[in-house]
């Protein structure tokens, strides 16, 4: 009973509402579908730069991210002096979705300076400035940095293809670190979670080395838990699966390696 006269409710603010606004509360209510399929009735009509806005949000909200992406770059170009809380959030979207790399980086230079962008966003601007060789990626880690833990500052540098240094750093770093808790986090997919015990190391690397991962992000998951253990040899064959996934990731570990054996 409660639940029809919810809707009752619901159907009464909606018809009360502006389209653009009966879209935002059918977002707002997680009904993504319904709130995507008026956006593109009322776009249909006519152009609307709220119905934009909120077809992009319901648009990566179901994981559809190239359409999210083109609602974000339409927007961009229809209304580029806005200048609120949805034209952040569309800079936002073309960050870190925009398959244009330059585009990309555009609009996490203009959340930089804002101070808007965030550890997933200053993240990916990283990667992008590292891509693009742009100087301003050195200005960017210093900001970055401190928001990482070590396990994610390591794979950031690597995924960026940062200078060796830097990364046989991180990765020094992030091996000597230890979550309280003893649990040990899969730096990769952060799927992979093991609990640590000094008495029982022997079956994890038993485990590990019953794997046969086809995955080679596995691998080298699998390959970065044995060098915690200190079981070497067997680190640098799991390494050698996932070759292929990181040449220099592998051959960065290699020399990693190199200096504790």
């Amino acid at each position: 009973m409660r639940k029809i006269i919810l809707s009752i409710l619901l159907l009464l603010f909606l018809f009360s509402c502006s389209e653009s606004d009966e879209i935002e509360v059918l977002y707002r209510s997680g009904d993504y579908e319904a709130a995507l399929e008026r956006s593109n009735e009322l776009l249909g009509n006519q152009l609307s730069e709220n119905a934009l806005y909120w077809k992009m949000l319901s648009s990566w909200a179901l994981s559809m991210n190239d359409d999210a992406s083109d609602a974000a770059s339409l927007y961009l170009l229809l209304y580029p002096e806005e200048d609120d809380s949805h034209h952040l959030m569309v800079l936002r979207a073309v960050l870190l979705l925009d398959n244009n790399k330059a585009k990309a980086i555009e609009a996490g230079k203009e959340l930089y300076s804002a101070s808007l962008l965030g550890k997933a966003g200053a993240s990916r601007l990283y990667k992008l400035l590292c891509e693009a060789e742009d100087p301003m990626a050195d200005e960017l880690y210093s900001y970055v940095r401190p928001l990482l833990t070590s396990t994610e500052n390591a794979y950031l540098l690597i995924d960026s293809e940062a200078s060796s240094e830097m990364i046989i750093l991180a990765l020094e770093a992030m091996y000597e670190d230890r979550v309280e808790d003893e649990l040990y986090a899969d730096a990769l997919n952060e799927a992979l979670f093991l609990f640590m015990d000094r008495n029982e190391e022997d079956m994890i690397v038993s485990l590990a080395l019953s794997t046969a991962p086809e995955d080679p992000e596995l691998s080298i998951t699998i390959g970065d838990l044995l060098y915690s253990l200190g079981d070497y040899r067997n680190a640098a064959e799991y390494w050698a699966k996932g070759r292929e996934k990181s040449p220099e990731g592998y051959r960065i570990r290699m020399r990693l390696l190199g200096s504790v054996i």
